[in-house]
């Protein structure tokens, strides 16, 4: 039985090609409430993959827990919900920031949320932006504009664990800050009951962000304690 502050679980977590080749195999992970994890490896190590697989937006095989039980066809569309993916090229809808960020409101999950402006425009002020940036056309925002809007709408919801892949790569210094203090502050404010995962290719932000890191190559898993 899992202990009451396991998030995630998976055992023997595999994708191959139709060919056969390795792109994940072997993997048994553990996501406990208040972690940090940080997943490094080289390009085409399966980092992304094994994160998408976490967020039940690719298929793998193996087994999949959440909160010590499998998640049913029917209950994915809330898992994601709880456990939410960054990604590093950001899509967004047509329409401006506003409308990208009331996205998630939109859904079943989340009819009764409120839209929280006051948190949303203190957000933007620490990314400085004003309240104009909310009326920009979503078509002209920045590589880096698009992953500040991908943190926000994120946070709206208030996951339980995120999934962050390479999600600072277009930011500036000043703003991977402001990126990193956000999710320290989202993961702090209920440590007992978030966690987070990060994919990326910096020492120095796996050395600022995690606790526990998880190499990968050859689509094989390798455990340390930062």
């Amino acid at each position: 039985m899992a202990s009451p502050d396991t998030l995630l679980e998976v055992r023997n977590l595999e994708r191959r090609t139709r060919d056969g080749d390795v792109l994940l195999a072997g993997i048994d992970l553990t996501i406990r409430a208040g972690e940090r994890w940080a997943i490094g490896g080289p390009t085409g190590a399966g980092k992304s993959l094994l994160l998408r697989s976490l967020a039940l937006l690719d298929h793998s095989e193996g087994e999949l827990l959440w909160r010590g039980r499998p998640v049913q066809p029917s209950e994915i569309p809330a898992y994601r919900s709880k456990v939410t993916y960054l990604a590093q090229n950001v899509a967004v809808i047509d329409g401006t920031v506003e409308d990208n960020l009331r996205l998630p409101l939109s859904l079943k999950q989340h009819h009764e949320a409120s839209w929280p402006e006051d948190r949303i425009l203190d957000w933007c002020r620490r990314f400085q932006k004003d309240r104009s940036f909310l009326s920009r056309d979503s078509s002209d925002l920045s590589g880096g504009e698009r992953q500040m809007v991908s943190l926000m709408r994120a946070l709206i919801i208030e996951p339980t664990l995120l999934l962050v892949d390479e999600g600072t790569s277009a930011l500036d210094s000043k703003s991977v800050n402001v990126f990193e203090d956000m999710i320290d502050e989202w993961l702090h404010q209920q440590s007992e009951d978030r966690a987070v995962v990060w994919v990326t290719h910096s020492q120095e932000l796996t050395d600022r962000v995690a606790d526990r890191i998880l190499s990968l190559e050859g689509g094989r898993m390798r455990e340390t304690v930062a």
